[in-house]
């Protein structure tokens, strides 16, 4: 081979070892850029992984949240409904007594009982407040004292002298104690029996402003006692035969739907110079 030939040979090979050489460095720099890229991706992925640890310990701690919020909600409702029980048990227990009680209540004032005692009765409404007046009279059966009463023609005052009785079921008055009855009223006549309002007018003199009124279907009587004790005493024996007594008769004649006006006190008010004088009504 001549000296020529060789020169080219060798320029080719030099040729082809630089064209490998690029490749190599183009080999070496896509493979630096690779890792890099590689490392890119790990860092990537290490910072996904992370962030999802984080949301993972975030979901997980809102389990137990909601599991700490379940359990202290299931804890309440256990002390509610406990509480309910409770509050049922005492409810049916304060019922049960309240019933006891308003049967005991309606035994006690069942007058129609043989062994009714109306002295016990209305001592016991009365807070004993009837065995301290004077001015009336109760025994097992009877109660009976001196009032005033207004009459149903000529509206004065008359004394009349009342007597209530379990055994004929009446009530009688009496213009003197062994006379005939001016009048009577059967028990079941009475539909009412209260104090109004309206006795409270300054108009009405000492004497006649203890006043109770009964309510019967024909008529009403207008009544009075010598004092406030007697005049409550009085009320109390007269409701409890009448059909609208219940146990609520204390609210009743404390605010009644129905009373006297003071011009209606007034009008009855005309008595004053023959309060006493003796009439032929009622």
């Amino acid at each position: 081979m001549s000296v020529s030939g060789e020169t080219a040979e060798v320029a080719k090979l030099r040729d082809q070892l630089s064209a490998l050489e690029r490749r190599a460095t183009m080999a070496e720099a896509a493979a630096a850029k690779a890792e890099a890229e590689l490392e890119a991706m790990k860092v990537q992925q290490d910072k996904e992984r992370i962030e999802f640890k984080k949301l993972l310990d975030h979901a997980f701690d809102e389990v137990r949240e909601a599991r700490a919020r379940e359990d202290k909600l299931k804890t309440q409702l256990r002390t509610a409904e406990a509480e309910r029980d409770a509050a049922e048990y005492a409810e049916d227990e304060r019922l049960a007594a309240l019933l006891a009680a308003t049967e005991m209540d309606a035994r006690e004032a069942d007058w129609t009982r043989p062994e009714f005692s109306l002295a016990m009765r209305i001592e016991k409404l009365t807070s004993g407040l009837s065995t301290r007046c004077s001015d009336i009279r109760i025994t097992q059966r009877r109660a009976e004292g001196w009032i005033y009463k207004v009459g149903q023609v000529r509206k004065t005052w008359k004394r009349r002298y009342l007597v209530f009785d379990l055994d004929s079921r009446t009530v009688k008055y009496f213009e003197e104690l062994h006379r005939p009855e001016k009048g009577v009223i059967p028990f079941d006549q009475i539909t009412r029996v209260y104090v109004p309002k309206g006795a409270k007018d300054k108009a009405i003199p000492n004497e006649f402003k203890h006043i109770f009124v009964i309510d019967t279907l024909p008529r009403t009587y207008f009544c009075a006692a010598p004092d406030a004790d007697t005049m409550n005493v009085w009320t109390e024996v007269l409701a409890s035969v009448s059909q609208a007594y219940t146990n609520e008769r204390r609210a009743t004649m404390a605010d009644p739907m129905r009373h006297l006006s003071v011009a209606d006190m007034r009008n009855i008010s005309a008595y004053a110079a023959g309060a006493h004088a003796p009439a032929q009504d009622e």
